[in-house]
């Protein structure tokens, strides 16, 4: 399923932002 990489993909960005914006 090529929506599951995706969401997969987007929590991963999301994750990202949180630990940034959590510095």
């Amino acid at each position: 399923d090529h929506s599951r990489l995706i969401t997969a993909e987007a929590i991963f960005e999301v994750a990202e932002i949180a630990a940034i914006l959590n510095k």
